[in-house]
């Protein structure tokens, strides 16, 4: 009996040992190597900077095309603020350029300087709106955070 319950307590000793390891060398990880949990925190951040950027843009630049019949030029034609103030967890700014939304990223997206872009196409006679197409030129697995975009290299 006794001998049973050292061999147990080895074993236990063992799992527990090789727990700690594991857990300490995968908290060691640099900042550019997404393990699991890391890469759902970071697309979760994306897509929340995203969606809270670019849904206020995206109205506010379809309202200023139903009312005018054109695209405003920059973002304080549409009544946006200036595009350094778009600040987000990874967002560095929100640039409008006629019928374009050009989000840009911080290293902590993956790509210093990553780019979501969002081109707005009228419907005729502006019956069904504004169809937006989605593309980042150096995001690559975007589809991943925003599943209406796609990858696309310039």
């Amino acid at each position: 009996m006794q001998k049973v319950l050292i061999n147990f307590a080895s074993v236990l000793i063992a799992v527990l040992a090789a727990l700690f390891l594991y857990d300490k060398f995968r908290s060691s990880r640099t900042t550019g190597d997404f393990g699991v949990g890391a890469l759902q925190e970071r697309n979760k951040m994306l897509q929340s900077d995203f969606q809270r950027a670019a849904s206020g843009a995206k109205t506010a630049l379809a309202e200023f095309y139903a009312n005018r019949g054109s695209w405003p030029t920059k973002n304080e034609d549409a009544g946006l603020p200036t595009p350094e103030a778009y600040r987000g967890e990874s967002l560095r700014k929100l640039e409008v350029d006629g019928p374009t939304i050009t989000l840009t990223f911080d290293a902590r997206s993956g790509v210093d300087g990553g780019q979501i872009i969002l081109t707005g196409e009228a419907t005729p006679n502006f019956a069904m709106g504004i169809n937006w197409r989605c593309v980042s030129p150096n995001i690559s697995d975007i589809a991943a955070i925003v599943p209406a975009c796609k990858y696309s290299k310039r």
